[in-house]
């Protein structure tokens, strides 16, 4: 079954869903000829290369990060996202103003004290992540 995480995404005044799902890991036979079929690659360790992404408010899905590129808030949540997924948390909030570095402190959940804690979790990959978008700006990568 692939790995399927819900995350909460923040921005300026904003507030997302986004769905991802990471790709190859414990399939039978016939969930690997159906993913190798669509064009995920004809085994697990290669299709764990892949993560589907869906934003159920626009009912817009993709593999491919920059099919959001443009759209600040989705691009930057899917980019890491898809450098994190592994170590994130279900339901950890993504907050994209943070990400960039236009604030302080992370935005915390409106549910519980697990929200915030998981927000808090997130510090070693926000730094991991703005260390390399910033490396990535200084090399002229985008």
């Amino acid at each position: 079954m692939p790995i399927t995480k819900v995350f909460d995404v923040r921005d300026v005044g904003t507030k997302m869903t986004l769905v991802a799902v990471q790709l190859g890991y414990n399939y039978n036979e016939d969930e690997l000829h159906a993913t190798e079929h669509a064009g995920y690659g004809s085994d697990e360790e290669t299709q764990r290369n892949y993560v589907v992404f869906y934003w159920p408010v626009d009912k817009d899905g993709s593999h491919d990060t920059y099919h959001w590129y443009g759209r600040r808030t989705e691009f930057c949540a899917v980019t890491f996202v898809k450098a994190f997924i592994e170590d994130l948390r279900h339901g950890e909030i993504i907050d994209v103003e943070w990400l960039l570095g236009e604030t302080d402190y992370p935005k915390v959940g409106d549910r519980s004290q697990d929200w915030m804690q998981g927000a808090l979790l997130g510090n070693a990959h926000c730094a991991a992540f703005s260390r390399r978008q910033q490396s990535d700006e200084t090399s002229g990568a985008v």
